[in-house]
């Protein structure tokens, strides 16, 4: 299993207030944990701001997929339109 973790490169901001290696960290956690009988790989995604480039990247510089599992609706659609299988997120938002 492969997890890419989007927005590699943005780190302390609101939508993403930890770096790329704490996200990391906290997957690769939660992944042995859920997936000890996979294999899984945890591979940082950046982005570009532009959908193409985005999807040439992610064909280039991860191995071959089937399904996107997201809760970003701007990934899913991006991925709309191949042969990719989406599996929507509901993400819940923690409020005081």
């Amino acid at each position: 299993m492969v997890i890419g973790i989007g927005s590699a490169n943005k780190e302390y901001t609101m939508d993403n207030p930890f770096t790329y290696e704490e996200r990391k960290e906290m997957v690769e956690i939660s992944a042995k944990e859920l997936f000890s009988d996979l294999n899984v790989q945890v591979v940082p995604v950046p982005d570009f701001e532009d959908s193409s480039r985005w999807r040439n990247y992610l064909a280039q510089h991860l191995p071959p997929f089937s399904y996107v599992i997201s809760g970003n609706e701007w990934v899913n659609e991006v991925f709309k339109d191949t042969d990719k299988k989406i599996i929507p997120l509901k993400v819940r938002k923690y409020v005081k």
